[in-house]
């Protein structure tokens, strides 16, 4: 019976990841256009060595490719007539993918009456399920940092070599794997006085074997110290226009967007108030991963997306620690009205969270279908009215990056992170946000005589968008509710 109920939760599980994935039509956030786009690229060229379509960036002259293992897994979906069906199909598959490793890891870890609930707790979660939805390399970053730190806590040497070579590959936070491995060897040590180096050498090994066989080397190490270093740096100090995923979580995002971290903390506090149970090596390397993912938290949300599926697994190991008695279990069964009790609570947090997760869901599809939806118009309209090649300006980074996506014929100022501008063109990068921002006195002649465009998108909620319609100079050739195309007279 327990077989069959687990097969049945996985089955809503992968279910549930469909369903969210077609919740709208569009794809959920703008990295996916960029992704599956260059990842078509890939099929038909090979390697990007030369990415004019971000010209005021390192990528016109330096480009890497730092997700380029993920871009080859997307490519057989890209096979099809339509590549952004094909990317909402290959969110699917990654996400189910995730499901699929979580579960082999939890069936190894976590006693089976727990099983059920433990394989759907990541998934009662609208933001750790909207990030899952993504097309992006993010998620297969989350698969390996599992498989990673599984085989190091096993000391499956050439596991964690293949798992540092591919992570290395698919996404700039593969070199995490080195702190996960000494952060293994100190639990192992202070808790086994032993020590396994091999580990170690294996994780550094696999990641300059990654970064050397890198199609864009020495330009991947750039990418490293451009995204790796300087972005949380350049975060604390608040000198670029940064991502929400790199601004800290409030409280309420914790809360309700996490919705199993506060009532799971609060759990094993009690356990270990009132039982201590004795724990296994997996729950003390899983509690050290998630203590330091939650502590970086504080800088930068896109830390708990990675740290809520390795804290899930710490939980239910820790919770198994505690049953690892059979009698205990056994005497806990008997216990009807705590049973009975127990059951009623989980029932009624799990009904909570899960209505609170569909609330969740509803509402980012319906924004990623509003704003996509948008922007997948103009990018059509762009590309049938702007001349091919033409430089395009935009008021934002993330402009860039989906309009390269939706319409590869004409070039952009800069894509994925405005880093890549700021690092090769600061005093640019300090124009540019002046005149997104309708600070700059004459935007007319800094766009003609600074960035050489004759066309060019503002969003709305961009200062220059009031100046544009006050300067006879600029003919608004295209507008919806976000924004407007508009073209130098």
């Amino acid at each position: 019976m327990s077989r069959i109920l687990i097969i049945l939760v996985l089955l809503v599980g992968v279910t549930a990841i469909i369903l969210t994935q077609f919740a709208t039509p569009t794809l959920y956030g703008i990295d996916g256009y960029f992704h599956i786009r260059l990842a078509e690229l890939i099929k038909n060229s090979g390697p990007i060595h030369n990415f004019h379509w971000a010209r005021f960036s390192t990528f016109a002259t330096d480009f890497a490719d730092k997700s380029f293992l993920f871009h080859l897994a997307l490519i057989p979906f890209t096979l099809g007539p339509n590549i952004f069906l094909g990317a909402k199909v290959a969110s699917c598959f990654f996400a189910i993918l995730f499901l699929f490793v979580f579960f082999i890891i939890l069936r190894k870890y976590c006693v089976q009456p727990l099983m059920a609930v433990f394989i759907l707790a990541p998934l009662l979660s609208y933001h750790f399920l909207g990030a899952l939805s993504l097309c992006r390399p993010m998620n297969l970053a989350i698969i390996f940092t599992l498989l990673g730190i599984y085989f190091l806590i096993e000391r499956r040497h050439w596991g964690v070599f293949i798992v540092s070579v591919a992570y290395c590959l698919s996404h700039i936070s593969g070199p995490s794997l080195l702190v996960y491995a000494l952060l293994t060897e100190a639990v192992r040590f202070f808790s086994q006085r032993k020590l396994h180096s091999q580990s170690i050498v294996m994780v550094l090994l696999g990641i300059f074997t990654g970064y050397l066989i890198h199609p864009n080397l020495p330009n991947n190490f750039l990418a490293f110290y451009l995204n790796g270093i300087l972005v949380p740096v350049y975060a604390i100090q608040g000198k670029l226009e940064m991502g929400t995923e790199l601004l800290p979580f409030s409280t309420k995002e914790l809360v309700f967007g996490y919705p199993f971290v506060v009532p799971g903390l609060l759990f094993l506090l009690f356990l270990a108030i009132f039982y201590r149970p004795q724990t296994k090596f997996f729950t003390q390397a899983t509690f050290a991963y998630s203590a330091l993912l939650i502590m970086f938290s504080f800088l930068a949300a896109r830390f708990l997306v990675h740290a809520y599926p390795v804290f899930l697994l710490f939980l239910a190991s820790y919770v198994s620690d505690y049953f690892q008695d059979k009698s205990r279990l056994k005497s806990y069964r008997k216990r009807k009205a705590l049973f009975v009790v127990s059951i009623i609570t989980l029932f009624s947090l799990f009904l909570f969270v899960g209505l609170d997760t569909y609330k969740g869901i509803r509402y980012i599809s319906a924004d990623s279908k509003k704003i996509n939806s948008a922007y997948e118009n103009t990018a059509n309209w762009m590309s049938k009215n702007i001349p091919v090649g033409e430089l395009f300006f935009h008021t934002n980074w993330y402009n860039g990056t989906i309009f390269t996506g939706l319409n590869p014929r004409n070039d952009y100022l800069v894509c994925l992170h405005p880093v890549y501008m700021y690092w090769v063109y600061p005093k640019v990068y300090t124009l540019y946000r002046r005149l997104a921002h309708g600070r700059s006195e004459d935007p007319y002649s800094i766009l003609r005589d600074g960035f050489h465009v004759k066309y060019g998108y503002t969003e709305k909620k961009f200062g220059l968008t009031k100046q544009i319609r006050q300067d006879a100079r600029f003919k608004i050739l295209y507008e919806d509710e976000q924004g407007l195309i508009f073209e130098l007279e």
